[in-house]
């Protein structure tokens, strides 16, 4: 049964027979304008019922007075001699389930008859169909307050924070540690394949020949490659090296520093450097949410300032091979923005939408109007502040939290946007996954040489053919503090290579704080989401709705007879004294607490229920926007 209206019918009397059929007759004060159907369920509850009567003897044998029973069609032979004395003129006629209630079960007493009607009545409507309904994605505080976060990775003696970012010093190419295949999971570029789109050939252009031996052959046209003898005496756009295989895809990009950096700006015709090891820091998975806001995120983190080894020139020098001496320095790092791909304010981007970011993390959708990475670059003063923008820092708006859940609006300043060409970009974070990278050679290689007593030394004869040569197994120590990093093996996962020897002492790690008189930190700053989905209903409640009740109180309130189906709140009652009909104009407003959300049968679904009391008069026009998170 729906219950979509539950009907109250008082009675004043009840006669039986002496039957075993369990009929009852039931008298009312009025016929009710819902009835219930044939053989429906019906509650019986008796009250006032007479002392020392068979009927209260058998309640109190079953320890209640409310009992079970079947609507039956009236039937005017019960019609008892109390129709005439009481003047109750309308009656329905109740089976009992229980057959005791007709032969043992005499008594007068009055009472209620409950029942419920269904939605098939063709009578009765209450359903109202919606305005709208919509499902809306929206973003929400991971921890349904502000959502921001800070964690530490910094340690003090033994004692290790619940929470704390763990750092790893992971090698390109490296297949014997715990971590390879995660680089690989975050679509760094590993193999020397995959390295051709972050670095370039010597700049040149293909000529189309006759020659029976050409460099190529693209769209069955045969070219020969000429090298181009300097790059500024020529407009034409970089080719691929068709022997090389060099594409150069992200020159210029954000994405240069990650996969390769140009240490030697002067001389386009040599190789970008690549990218050997990376620094990667792990943020645990129940610290955010589905995604990190990337506009919040503030990376600080201890490293050591290098020298350039050699002359300007050398091939050191153009390899970006530097010392590092004893002094630590404290590096901050933000996530910023290429505001030129933004089709939409600030406020509602939480990645990167550089359509050159799409080679890390994971590959979207890539059109126009919808592409959204899972990362944001991350950009420090400490390498090289803000090129072609009026702002000097990267930090200029990152303090402009605005309730605790924003980063930037219309009036305040906005982080400087990057210029491809210009600014160097120390990382990326990927903000679904957790995971910070830092890709720097000026920071990556101090850990290598500093932290983990590696070496990087110049491989190759002359400046064309150059490269950088890193030894991961130098000079291992084994202490467990070595200059603000901490490797614990209690604490950390330990690497061992294929001689069962360690590696770097370990590769996790965390930082130990100070060293000497010079004091750093490390931490991460962000505000973090979740994404949920609600169903938004509309609805509209117009007037003439809601102001009739089927509560008793109501009904005895306005003086209505109990038995009435329902009480109207409307005004315009009519009131006759010596003939005179008068209509009073008091208007009674009710109360909406809650409503109730039925399906197409009817079936209850859900009940919503206002942030406070809802006030309304039968002429108002109320609107409801119901949420149902999904």
């Amino acid at each position: 049964m729906s219950a979509i209206l539950k009907i109250r019918i008082p009675f004043y009397e009840r006669v039986v027979g002496n039957g075993s059929d369990g009929l009852a007759t039931f008298y009312l004060a009025s016929d009710p304008k819902y009835k219930p159907e044939i053989g429906q369920k019906v509650i019986i509850t008796h009250t006032d019922v007479s002392p020392g009567s068979g009927l209260l003897t058998l309640l109190k044998s079953i320890s209640t007075n409310a009992v079970l029973g079947k609507f039956q069609y009236p039937d005017s032979n019960n019609a008892a001699a109390s129709v005439l004395t009481d003047g109750y003129t309308n009656f329905f006629t109740i089976s009992y389930n229980d057959t005791r209630f007709s032969n043992f079960g005499a008594g007068n007493c009055t009472g209620y008859i409950e029942y419920d009607i269904a939605e098939a009545k063709s009578t009765y409507s209450v359903l109202k169909p919606i305005e709208s309904a919509v499902i809306i994605n929206e973003s929400i505080p991971f921890d349904l307050q502000d959502g921001i976060a800070n964690l530490t990775n910094m340690v003090s003696g033994a004692t290790y924070p619940d929470y704390f970012l763990k750092g790893m010093l992971v090698k390109r190419q490296d297949t014997n540690t715990v971590f390879a295949n995660l680089m690989k999971s975050l679509n760094l570029p590993v193999s020397s394949e995959e390295m051709k789109k972050y670095t370039r050939s010597p700049l040149g252009q293909l000529t189309e020949t006759t020659s029976a031996t050409p460099d190529v052959i693209k769209n069955n046209i045969k070219y020969n490659w000429t090298a181009w003898a300097s790059y500024a005496t020529t407009t034409e756009v970089l080719s691929v090296h068709p022997t090389t295989g060099w594409t150069g895809e992200y020159y210029g990009t954000a994405l240069q520093t990650i996969g390769s950096y140009d240490f030697d700006k002067d001389n386009k015709a040599v190789t970008p450097v690549t990218n050997d090891a990376f620094l990667i820091f792990e943020i645990p998975n129940s610290k955010y949410g589905e995604i990190i806001d990337g506009k919040s995120v503030k990376f600080t983190l201890p490293y050591y300032t290098g020298t350039t080894i050699g002359a300007q020139g050398s091939i050191g020098a153009k390899l970006g091979i530097k010392t590092y001496g004893a002094t630590i320095s404290e590096l901050s790092a933000y996530g910023t923005y290429n505001k030129s791909n933004l089709n939409l304010t600030l406020d509602r981007i939480l990645s990167e939408k550089d359509l050159t970011a799409k080679d890390i993390g994971v590959r979207p959708d890539l059109t126009e109007t919808s592409y959204e990475s899972n990362i944001v670059f991350l950009f420090s003063d400490a390498i090289k502040i803000p090129q072609g923008s009026n702002l000097s820092s990267w930090s200029a708006g990152y303090s402009d939290l605005l309730d605790g859940t924003r980063v930037f609006n219309t009036n305040s300043i906005e982080k400087a946007t990057y210029d491809n060409a210009l600014d160097e970009c120390v990382g990326f974070v990927a903000l679904d996954k957790g995971f910070l990278v830092i890709t720097h050679p000026v920071i990556v290689d101090s850990y290598l040489t500093k932290i983990f007593a590696g070496t990087i030394a110049t491989g190759g004869t002359t400046t064309a053919n150059a490269f950088k040569t890193y030894d991961i197994n130098g000079t291992l120590s084994l202490a467990t503090n070595r200059g603000h990093v901490k490797t614990d093996a209690n604490k950390m996962i330990v690497t061992i290579d294929d001689s069962n020897n360690v590696i770097w002492d370990s590769t996790q790690f965390v930082f130990s704080g100070v060293t000497g008189s010079m004091s750093v930190s490390s931490d991460i700053e962000y505000i973090s989401y979740n994404t949920e989905k609600s169903l938004n209903v509309i609805c509209l409640a117009s007037s003439d709705e809601f102001f009739k009740s089927t509560n008793d109180t109501a009904k005895e309130m306005l003086g209505v007879v109990a038995n009435s189906d329902y009480v109207s709140f409307k005004d315009g009652t009519s009131v006759t004294t010596s003939g005179v009909t008068e209509y009073t104009s008091t208007l009674y407003p009710i109360i909406i607490t809650q409503l109730g959300i039925h399906d197409a049968q009817g079936n209850l679904l859900a009940i919503a229920k206002p942030v406070q009391p809802i006030k309304k008069y039968w002429y108002d026009i109320v609107s409801f926007n119901l949420k149902i998170r999904l």
